[in-house]
């Protein structure tokens, strides 16, 4: 027997209403429900795991990469700035002293203490920070349930239920059982694009390289930490597998893609040999504290967005900007961040956020990170409130009247 055949009667989860859902409680997808929320949404995260934050928390990458240009200059603010505080609002922090001044300009960032160079990227000096997992989860849900917003945990999105390109809601399985959320609008936080790949969207797919990482400490460490009396020396933030150079020897011998469950499964169980190969290496008084709880993938899916953003755009003028955002991986690129890339070019109601928006070429890299993810995902969760207020779809709404309020919540537009 090659198949089954399943008869189900999916029931609504909930009476209450929700003008916005949204599937994966990343980066992204908070900052879009804060956005949604503030402006008088009533919205719905659905996520898989028990705790919010995506990799920035269970994945265990406690950098929160640069809002700056690398020059001394601000570049993304308004809620990515705020999550930024956030995320050590309740622990420690390397964040540069001059850049807690609420300043948009730092001279000679270079010689700022605070941040360290790393061996693959330069952040030292920039507005950046080490942060603890564990006091970000729990601030973000403080915050989240705070505003009012629903969270659904160790729930999985399951399909899209659609009425010709317009998606209705979203059907989810848990322990309950399978059940089905309304939504005027959809927005796809999954770093998958889950929604998109059931609505029927063709997506671009990513190569990855194998990356784990861990927080670790020992008896040296610890010693550091306490003499400096700095958290971030003894608790170490670490990884093995390939930086993000790829040049050299560096070149990861084997790709991998995020787009199944078996390249999925493959990727953990390569990332877990390699974690467990680093430890055999330690000694008696070394820990690994913590390891990543998905898969450290960075490029899945994207979709082909109505914009993209392009690497021949850097530092250009772009009419429909929604914000923007530097390349945090050194002095580079900066780019203002065209709304049409968070649009698909036929599904009317569906919104992406993070690493699935439409990224062309390096700039990809560029906008899946913490900056970009929650860039877009304020823009998305603003477009959404937008949309409903006025009774239309994301794609027809006014980007003068988007940008109005994206400037009233302190996003800089233009470069």
């Amino acid at each position: 027997m090659d198949n089954i055949t399943e008869k189900l009667v999916t029931p609504l989860a909930t009476d209450k209403e929700y003008d916005i859902v949204i599937v994966g409680g990343g980066p992204g997808g908070v900052v879009a429900a804060l956005a949604a929320a503030r402006h008088g949404s009533k919205v719905l995260i659905i996520e898989k795991a028990e705790m919010l934050g995506g990799l920035a928390t269970l994945g265990m990458v406690c950098l929160f990469e640069p809002i700056c240009d690398g020059r001394g200059r601000k570049i993304t603010k308004g809620i990515v700035e705020e999550m930024l505080h956030l995320s050590i609002k309740y622990s420690y922090s390397n964040l540069p002293y001059t850049w807690n001044q609420g300043v948009d300009y730092v001279k000679e960032p270079e010689n700022t203490p605070g941040l360290k160079s790393y061996p693959y990227f330069n952040i030292k000096g920039r507005y950046a920070t080490i942060f603890n997992m564990p006091a970000f989860t729990l601030a973000m849900e403080e915050l989240v349930l705070s505003e009012g917003i629903d969270v659904i945990y160790d729930t999985r999105f399951c399909d899209v239920v659609m009425d010709g390109n317009v998606c209705k809601g979203v059907i989810v399985e848990n322990l309950t059982g399978r059940s089905f959320y309304r939504g005027k609008i959809i927005i796809d936080g999954s770093g998958y694009g889950v929604v998109f790949s059931r609505a029927g969207v063709k997506m671009e797919k990513g190569e990855n390289f194998l990356t784990t990482c861990f927080v670790e400490t020992d008896f040296k460490s610890m010693e550091e930490a306490i003499k400096t009396e700095d958290m971030t020396c003894g608790l170490r933030w670490g990884g093995v597998g390939y930086n993000l150079l790829q040049e050299g020897s560096n070149i990861s011998p084997k790709k991998y893609y995020g787009t199944t469950t078996e390249e999925i499964n493959e990727y953990v169980i390569d990332s877990h040999k390699a974690a467990l190969a680093h430890i055999k290496t330690q000694g008696k008084d070394y820990a690994m504290v913590s390891l990543a709880g998905i898969a450290n993938l960075r490029k899945c899916n994207r979709i082909f967005g109505r914009e993209s953003v392009l690497e021949e755009n850097a530092f250009a003028f772009n009419e429909s900007s929604i914000g923007c955002v530097s390349d945090w991986r050194g002095i580079g690129s900066t780019y203002e961040v065209p709304y049409g890339c968070l649009l698909d070019t036929k599904i009317k109601n569906i919104l992406a956020v993070g690493r699935i928006v439409s990224a062309v070429g390096d700039t990809w890299d560029v906008l899946r990170c913490y900056p970009g993810a929650m860039l877009t995902g304020q823009a998305a969760g603003t477009a959404a409130a937008l949309a409903v207020r006025d009774g239309i779809s994301p794609d027809d709404i006014s980007i003068p009247a988007l940008q109005k309020m994206l400037e009233a919540d302190n996003v800089m537009l233009h470069l």
